[in-house]
């Protein structure tokens, strides 16, 4: 009987460690449990800051592209642009091709006062 006495007493402290050891592993398995829910929060937290960062500069592009020209637009500014340049190009070719007529014709009339001035002089002096 004792010794059944000394197994049974034998089985209660393996029992009382095992439930030691149990007790330990669940408040390990608990830590690391809560550690894992912290570095998910933080991790979270992080991943939310990223993304607002990228909405912020999503808007920011949508914002300027408000403000860009279409290439259609460009296209046909550009069209208006260069038709405005030629005209004025046109425009000044006649105007400089008009202003060497008009001193050509000056020379020419210059020419003609001094030639008849000329043969006034000689004709007065003779």
């Amino acid at each position: 009987m004792e010794s059944i006495e000394v197994q049974l007493h034998a089985l209660d402290r393996a029992l009382a460690m095992l439930e030691v050891e149990t007790h330990e592993k669940w408040e390990a398995l608990d830590r690391q449990q809560l550690l894992r829910e912290r570095a998910l929060q933080i991790a979270e937290t992080g991943m939310n800051r990223r993304l607002e960062g990228m909405n912020e500069f999503r808007k920011a592009l949508e914002d300027s592209e408000k403000k860009y020209i279409t290439r259609t637009e460009w296209d046909a500014g550009h069209s208006k642009l260069t038709d405005t340049v030629r005209d004025l190009d046109r425009a000044v070719d006649r105007r400089i091709r008009t202003l060497e007529r008009t001193i050509w014709m000056a020379t020419g009339a210059v020419g003609l006062v001094a030639f008849l001035m000329n043969i006034f002089v000689f004709n007065y002096r003779h």
